[in-house]
């Protein structure tokens, strides 16, 4: 996910970094969220930087400094702007997400059909949220102001925003018309995975419509000041990696790839 809210550039800070292990013949699924602040060997140099920034040097960059974190080849990318993770909640007709806690979160600045900007509240409960259109659904996964834990419930209830798209669009009516959700979206996401992967992934669920067992996991850190590759001279705000979770990450992975349930470990 992206900074930008005008065009897709092929260059823009990379400010949400989940990486996705799918594993189709098990149906299982590991959500692993990496905060964008991490402070990691930036792929293609010798030197470390936040990894919102690798998306200034492009997607690659991003993909490829993830993937030496994690010690695997990320294969695929879907790069989504605000407008357009707005456009493929409404194209799926919204959708149900859990929230692990109640809170109002103000947004700014919100085009009306006419153009014009409007600020409005979105309220959410702990528990099933239901119906969650575009606008409401973007509010949920940027905020945290509202946590403590700040960051790390952001990309704890952006993983939650994930399953409950997942959900939503292995759902047999979305499934059935998949071809117009992908026409809808079209100018709002960029992927490099072919189309006839998701239209071979799509028949292989209409065939059996069996369920998917999605676990989500968060790496965590320690906050600091750095020298970063993308600011040299300037001591920037990161966070510095708890390689304990990173290792739990790696398990997880790995996991999913040999068709095993992921197990999260017991603190």
């Amino acid at each position: 996910g992206v900074d930008n809210r005008g065009d897709l550039t092929e260059k823009a800070r990379s400010d949400v970094n989940i990486l996705a292990v799918v594993n189709p013949e098990t149906k299982q699924v590991a959500l692993i969220n990496t905060p964008r602040d991490y402070y990691v060997d930036l792929a293609g140099t010798d030197s470390k930087d936040k990894l919102t920034h690798a998306g200034l040097y492009g997607v690659e960059t991003s993909m490829a400094t993830l993937g030496n974190l994690y010690g695997v080849d990320v294969d695929h990318y879907i790069r989504i702007n605000f407008a357009g993770f707005i456009s493929i909640i409404d194209a799926i007709g919204g959708v149900d997400v859990y929230s692990e806690q109640t809170f109002t979160t103000k947004v700014m600045q919100i085009p009306d059909k006419n153009g014009n900007l409007y600020d409005d509240y979105f309220s959410f409960t702990e528990g099933m949220n239901y119906n969650v259109d575009g606008q409401a659904a973007l509010a949920f996964c940027r905020e945290r102001y509202s946590f403590s834990d700040g960051d790390n419930q952001r990309g704890r209830n952006q993983m939650a925003m994930i399953k409950a798209i997942f959900n939503k669009a292995t759902s047999p009516a979305i499934l059935s018309t998949y071809g117009e959700v992908l026409d809808a979206v079209a100018d709002t996401m960029i992927t490099n995975m072919p189309y006839e992967d998701i239209s071979s992934l799509v028949k292989m669920q209409l065939s059996d419509m069996s369920g998917w067992n999605i676990t989500s996991y968060s790496v965590t850190g320690y906050g600091g000041t750095e020298e970063c590759y993308s600011m040299p001279g300037q001591a920037l705000w990161v966070m510095w990696p708890d390689y304990d979770t990173v290792n739990v990450a790696k398990d997880l992975i790995a996991q999913v790839m040999a068709g095993q349930t992921p197990v999260i470990p017991e603190d």
